[in-house]
């Protein structure tokens, strides 16, 4: 009986193939997950600016003072006024997926999301008198506002 040492040209190829199908599989699906990351991030960060508005208002009360913050620092790390910081952590920024980017005025922001259907950006705005941080499309359920809204 002879031993074989080696795999048969036939046995690499059906490895070959069968790898193959499996990247092609694999591939759509972790496009759609790096997706669906950014989006449970931006909803995350959606989640913490709200509160730290609404926590920095309570603050804010219990010193006498019954105002929203003024405006948003362009990295959400800081009060306009200087004196507290906004949320404990720094979010991304930047134009890239997955970051957000200020207007200059403190009071627009854009969470940008990269979507292979449609590459909309979800624009928010601040509101200084009522204490808001909404986006455009809240109702919408085909808008990227309306998924990290939710």
């Amino acid at each position: 009986m002879k031993s074989r040492k080696a795999f048969t040209i036939i046995e690499l190829m059906f490895v070959i193939v069968v790898l193959g199908i499996l990247a092609a599989v694999a591939i759509p699906r972790i496009g759609s997950s790096i997706t669906d990351a950014q989006i449970a991030r931006g909803v995350a960060d959606v989640s913490a600016i709200r509160s730290a508005i609404i926590a920095e208002r309570q603050r804010r009360l219990l010193t006498g003072n019954s105002t929203f913050i003024p405006d948003i620092n362009p990295t959400f790390t800081a009060s306009t006024d200087g004196t507290r910081n906004l949320l404990t952590y720094p979010l991304k920024t930047g134009s890239g997926s997955g970051e957000w980017e200020a207007g200059g005025d403190g009071l627009t922001f854009t969470y940008h999301v990269e979507d292979p259907d449609n590459n909309a950006d979800a624009v928010f705005t601040y509101n200084p008198n009522t204490g808001t941080f909404n986006c455009a499309g809240d109702n919408d359920k085909t808008t990227e506002c309306y998924q990290l809204t939710r």
